[in-house]
């Protein structure tokens, strides 16, 4: 559920256009295109449209290779974090995110209910984040009924690291609503 959340936080980082209404392919194919990288809300749109699509190789190029994804664990009341990949036994955000992509038929992302509700510029360590904080909500569905559906919502935290122009996602810090 956490996981679910916390992606669906990414997803909402938005600002003046609507991240996650990305623009249709013009060619004529009548499928979406992911855009350059180049700003936060591109990569909230990209990241979007590769958890709708359940795309992992999208949805891994919008994350940062210093990734760490963070939340509350209520059962040992402290926040914890993980990586990129797997480590120390524990599973990490790509293998998460494929086992969600594999156990749900849908993952639907309202676009009415991702807000950014703040937007500021943060140093760390010689480097300069873009941060995003973004009310969300996500829903997913088992048709075949293995999986209770589920949905999630609160806000989340986005860290966005710029490297020769294109950004990536360093951090997501979830903070559903439990």
């Amino acid at each position: 559920m956490r996981r679910l959340a916390s992606l669906l936080l990414i997803l909402s980082l938005v600002s003046c256009m609507n991240p996650f209404a990305p623009p249709m392919d013009k060619s004529g194919s009548g499928g979406l295109n992911y855009l350059e990288q180049t700003s936060p809300e591109n990569v909230i749109a990209n990241f979007r449209l590769a958890y709708t699509q359940k795309n992992l190789a999208h949805f891994r190029d919008c994350l940062d290779e210093d990734f760490r994804f963070r939340y509350f664990d209520d059962r040992t009341n402290r926040y914890e974090s993980y990586g990129l990949y797997d480590e120390g036994g524990e599973p990490g955000e790509l293998t998460r995110t494929r086992l969600l992509f594999d156990a749900y038929e849908e993952i639907i992302i309202e676009d009415s209910s991702w807000v950014i509700t703040d937007s500021f510029a943060e140093p760390s360590d010689g480097d300069t984040l873009e941060v995003r904080y973004v009310n969300f909500l996500i829903m997913v569905f088992d048709y075949d009924g293995v999986y209770s559906n589920a949905e999630a919502r609160g806000y989340a935290i986005f860290k966005f690291k710029e490297e020769e122009g294109i950004y990536r996602i360093v951090l997501w810090e979830d903070n559903s609503i439990r």
